[in-house]
């Protein structure tokens, strides 16, 4: 590159992902519920370093969906790797 040229920006791209958690799962023990819960935080948390994630309730806003995460990530595959975990846990399933 040339001197006094501008390296391209970076594109970002940004995802929101609506979940709805099944009346059923909110009937399993306790014990059950945490877990799912702990596996689908421990996904969150291994893509930190890689992808910005915001989470909402949507919990009285909308009637579709309990949960958002806000996700914003310089390379898009990673939402598909990151959502394929996250339906893997406990919660997900």
């Amino acid at each position: 590159m040339a001197s006094g040229e501008q390296q391209p920006a970076k594109r970002q791209f940004v995802n929101f992902a609506f979940y709805k958690i099944d009346p059923a799962w909110r009937r399993l023990p306790e014990d059950e519920r945490t877990r799912g819960k702990q596996e689908f935080i421990r996904v969150v948390e291994e893509y930190t370093s890689r992808v910005i994630v915001i989470p909402y309730t949507m919990v009285g806003i909308r009637g579709d969906a309990d949960l958002m995460l806000w996700r914003i990530s310089y390379e898009l595959e990673l939402f598909q790797e990151m959502t394929s975990k996250l339906l893997a846990t406990g919660l997900g399933k």
